[in-house]
């Protein structure tokens, strides 16, 4: 068995880009056999099965997708996730030249602990965070995102913890607050002068200049005769 789990992943499959995007539940071991169909697929499930941000189920998912296109490399992403479930696919233009550069380029599913709890501004705060600390793919923020299955395409499992999404959450705002307590405290120290619409970081960058002069009104101060 290459994966352990009793797991059903949730998802949309369609032979078109944005209608007929029909759910299925299928067990995620048994994943490689839509990555590598000739069918499009998404890891969201849509009202009226048409795939559109406004008609996201959000809260039917239960699992989440990342692109690789010029970020980690397999090895890199298996080590970061060596504890957890995942299953990773090569896509089309994996160790092909794109962009001037040839590397891996793929694809990393997550099953999740639980379906998505998290309303919409929440998960994708979440997905963005990840996106940019994992150096993946910016589209995958986009909580109606489809992909293409590669017929050719390699495909690995892992088994291990199911990746908890709140406590991800939780762990992302704590972080986001502690940046922003920094940076006040930083903008405390460095306070922000403008003058003559002119934006002044500190009075050191303006030293030694006729600015200073001028914040300090020295042509009022003193004059000639």
């Amino acid at each position: 068995m290459i994966y352990e789990h009793d797991l059903n992943a949730r998802l949309s499959i369609s032979n078109d880009l944005a209608k007929d995007f029909k759910e299925i539940s299928i067990p995620f071991g048994e994943l490689g056999e839509i990555l590598k169909s000739n069918l499009n697929y998404s890891f969201f499930i849509y009202k009226d099965n048409y795939r559109k941000e406004s008609n996201t189920k959000l809260k039917l998912s239960n699992c989440i997708a990342l692109d690789f296109d010029d970020g980690l490399t397999i090895d890199e992403a298996k080590q970061i996730f060596i504890d957890y479930s995942y299953c990773l696919a090569t896509t089309k233009s994996h160790q092909k030249e794109k962009h001037s550069k040839i590397c891996d380029r793929f694809r990393l599913i997550l099953p999740l602990e639980e379906n998505i709890n998290l309303n919409t501004k929440d998960f994708k705060f979440l997905l963005k965070k990840m996106i940019l600390d994992l150096k993946a793919d910016n589209a995958c923020s986009d909580i109606s995102r489809f992909f293409y299955a590669y017929e050719k395409s390699e495909v690995y499992f892992n088994c291990g913890k199911l990746f908890d999404l709140e406590d991800a959450f939780i762990k992302a705002k704590k972080q986001e607050q502690i940046r922003n307590e920094i940076k006040a405290q930083k903008d405390k120290r460095s306070p922000t002068i403008i003058f003559e619409g002119k934006k002044i970081e500190t009075l050191m960058s303006i030293s030694k200049t006729p600015y200073m002069l001028k914040v300090l009104k020295f042509s009022e101060k003193f004059f000639s005769g």
